[in-house]
């Protein structure tokens, strides 16, 4: 199984991907030769354009545009022209745009996305980006973007040791962010964050307008309220030209001593030197610092005690940034040639990598299906852990020699000779069916419990003896010798089946999908999903359906 692996940083002025492949490589998706894909989103006859095209055609119709849809993640709708769209279907065309690119690089389609988030993001945000990439992506995922950004650096070889803390600082174009996190055995766990929803990357820009306007609202009145409150298409492309030179021109100042400015409708070209610069943007950059400090004593960590201060961000590469930083915290902060980066790179290093096929060993005393030895995943395929249609995977447990290390396997109820199908059980499994209460017997690592899991698994029978199971985000919970477990399955089995008696058999299973185990809610791994065929008994009545086997029990409910 080929499982490739896109970050995505989705930031309020440009977007960043990175795609993994199944032997470990990471590079960044390409848009027109540069990493950077603009946010923008513009509202086209056709449907949503996105990125330099949806810049483009913006000159033309500015009503239409959007610039920076995630600085809308709270507004629900956004008017763009006459027409009102989802902020999630803006986000979703954004991705959409990233995810195209990243099939076309990988010659199949990629499922499989790690997306960040502000550490700061409540849940209704997070499930604005969840809800659009779930448009886009069959198995997305959220991590903030501290935890990736960290996770960038210490793979880039900066040494944060395991159980030791670090500061993030995250200057980007809509807001600042600043997090302290310490290394764990499987990433980083965030200790404190802070953010300022007032100070990014464009908030600079606005202050270097002001600036401009010190002299343009004197000298030119009139033509300076026109760019500031354009009110005709016309004055709009002039303001977002002067929006965009003043961007431009504090890139420029982040390696050069001056930049020009062109001031559209006045037609001049205003200089602006790093003093100037450094001057405006000085009290929001001071923010940001106090910002950091207080969220690193709200952490409890001494600052002696950190063992990095991490800039990301593309606005992070203004010297400014680094210099108060230093001069707060007598820590040089470690930067990057290219800090946009940085979160995306980091966000498919949360991810575990497997060569394929991906699997976890346990040692558990069971019998292999085959001589061909197999590594079974968490689920050990389905055997006490994932089900097909309800099916309990028959596992033997027999005598095995002190010390042997065995795997976790599922096995393949022998079928018998077919005997008459009775109508009424079959004709009651038609249709679909959400788990009610579900509870199976576990052995992991040697440690006998009882696992119960939630009611996120639906099922669907179809009348021509196929089906399919969908687990999304469905968790498993047991407790033994004081440590919690739990196992998440996502994805989809699809299975053809038939009943005997009263026993269902699946066969021909096409998975799609992953299983974590998760310790005292400490992820151990990732790993793909897999799964053998097999049987159970079944019980079926009106709405309500029953598979018990020697290991499993679960009562189902008909929601359709």
């Amino acid at each position: 199984m080929r499982v490739f692996l896109l970050g995505l940083d989705f930031g309020s002025t440009n977007t960043v991907s990175v795609l993994r492949w199944p032997d470990g490589r990471v590079r960044p998706v390409l848009f027109d030769g540069s990493p950077l894909l603009p946010s923008a989103v513009f509202g086209a006859p056709g449907g949503l354009v996105v990125g330099r095209d949806a810049q483009h055609a913006a000159r033309a119709r500015p009503d239409c545009f959007e610039p920076h849809p995630k600085c809308r993640i709270d507004d629900g709708v956004v008017l763009l022209g006459a027409t009102e769209y989802r902020t999630s279907d803006l986000v979703a065309a954004v991705l959409a745009r990233v995810r195209a690119e990243a099939d076309r690089i990988a010659e199949q389609p990629v499922r499989h996305a790690v997306l960040t988030y502000p550490a700061g993001w409540a849940e209704p945000r997070q499930r604005v980006l969840l809800a659009a990439a779930r448009q886009v992506f069959r198995y997305p995922r959220l991590v903030p973007e501290p935890v990736a950004a960290a996770c960038h650096f210490a793979a880039a070889g900066t040494g944060v040791p395991l159980g030791a803390p670090a500061m993030v600082y995250d200057l980007g174009a809509g807001t600042f962010d600043a997090a302290i996190v310490r290394r764990t055995l499987d990433g980083f766990d965030v200790l404190a964050s802070g953010g300022l929803p007032d100070v990014g990357g464009l908030d600079v820009d606005a202050a270097l307008i002001a600036h401009l306007g010190e002299r343009y609202g004197r000298t030119h009145p009139e033509l300076w309220r026109r760019l500031l409150r354009p009110a005709t298409d016309a004055d709009r492309r002039a303001s977002r030209v002067l929006w965009d030179d003043t961007r431009t021109a504090k890139e420029m100042l982040s390696r050069a001593s001056s930049a020009l400015v062109h001031v559209p409708l006045v037609d001049e070209e205003f200089v602006l030197d790093r003093e100037a610069f450094e001057r405006v943007a000085g009290p929001l950059l001071a923010r940001t610092v106090d910002t950091t400090r207080q969220t690193l004593a709200d952490s409890g960590v001494a600052t002696a005690d950190l063992h990095g201060v991490f800039l990301v961000g593309g606005s992070s590469r203004i010297p400014l940034a680094a210099t108060l930083l230093h001069r707060a915290l007598g820590l040089a902060p470690s930067a990057i040639d290219q800090p946009e980066l940085a979160v995306a790179e980091g966000a498919v290093r949360t991810e575990p990598h497997h060569p394929e096929p991906v699997s976890l060993e346990l040692p558990v005393a069971v019998a292999p299906r085959s001589r061909r030895k197999r590594r079974a995943l968490v689920a050990g395929g389905v055997a006490g852990l994932l089900l097909v249609a309800g099916t309990a995977y028959a596992l033997t447990r027999p005598k095995t020699p002190a010390g042997t290390k065995t795997t976790l396997t599922s096995t393949q109820t022998p079928s018998p000779t077919p005997s008459p199908t009775p109508p009424g059980t079959r004709d009651c499994l038609v249709g679909t069916w959400q788990v009610e209460s579900e509870q199976a017997d576990w052995e992991i690592n040697g440690v006998k419990m009882v696992m119960r899991g939630d009611t996120n698994t639906t099922q669907q029978f179809r009348a021509d003896g196929t089906g399919v199971h969908v687990y999304t985000n469905r968790a498993e919970n047991g407790v033994a010798n004081s440590q919690r477990y739990k196992v998440v399955a996502h994805g989809t089995i699809e299975f053809t089946y038939r009943v005997d008696g009263k026993d269902l058999y699946t066969a021909n299973p096409k998975v799609d999908g992953t299983v974590t185990l998760y310790i005292d809610d400490r992820r151990q791994s990732q790993i793909a999903m897999e799964v053998a065929a097999g049987g159970s008994q079944v019980s079926c009545s009106g709405d309500v359906l029953n598979f018990t086997s020697k290991q499993r029990s679960s009562q189902w409910r008909r929601v359709a």
